[in-house]
């Protein structure tokens, strides 16, 4: 019997930026995923796997917040399969994945392996891991002094409208400054005139 299935990522406790979820799994050694259509006898080192978020149920029970949407595993990927009343994907090709649309919140990963009857392993070789994701990315901030972060759509103030940049803050420092020597000089040239 194979030693157990283990899940890389997101690892449990992983707080996840952003809406998608990518899950790798390692599988046990001498394990390989292989299509359950194509191998229908089960055959030692042999399985395909199943993974599901959250426990969802059934396919009616999907809803925009609830729904997961799958991505990037190249081939072998069978969404959104119902085994045992568990919605679920199945992986026949990498043990990678990545859902989208993951909404804000605590969520659980389950992965389990199946034979190719699709019967479960006994004892099963299963795995989970609980996350939790923060919907949109966090956006990156740039740093002026070790002291101040300002995040890079930042801008405005007194005198600077909102979003510009430095040039336009230099071209008012210059006028201002252009200004006040004017006046001051222009004063003092005529308080001298007066004298």
């Amino acid at each position: 019997m194979p030693d157990g299935l283990f899940i890389v990522s997101p690892t449990p406790g992983e707080v996840l930026a952003g809406t998608d979820i990518k899950v790798s799994v390692k599988l046990p050694e001498g394990m390989r995923l292989v299509d359950p259509a194509l191998h229908a006898e089960n055959k030692e080192g042999q399985a395909h796997l199943h993974l599901w978020v959250d426990p969802v149920r059934d396919r009616s029970s999907l809803d925009d917040r609830t729904s997961l949407q799958g991505g990037s595993a190249s081939n072998g990927v069978d969404a959104l399969t119902s085994h045992d009343g568990t919605v679920s994907v199945v992986l026949t090709d990498t043990p990678e994945y990545t859902y989208t649309n993951a909404f804000s919140g605590l969520h659980t990963l389950h992965a389990e392996l199946f034979q190719n009857d699709h019967a479960p392993f006994v004892p099963p070789i299963k795995a989970s891991a609980e996350f939790e994701t923060m919907g949109q990315p966090i956006k990156e901030v740039t740093t002026i002094s070790p002291e101040i972060e300002v995040p890079p759509d930042a801008g405005g103030g007194l005198f600077i409208p909102r979003g510009a940049g430095n040039t336009t803050f230099a071209i008012i420092f210059v006028v201002l400054a252009l200004a006040i020597l004017w006046f001051v000089f222009e004063r003092k040239h005529k308080d001298d005139s007066i004298r």
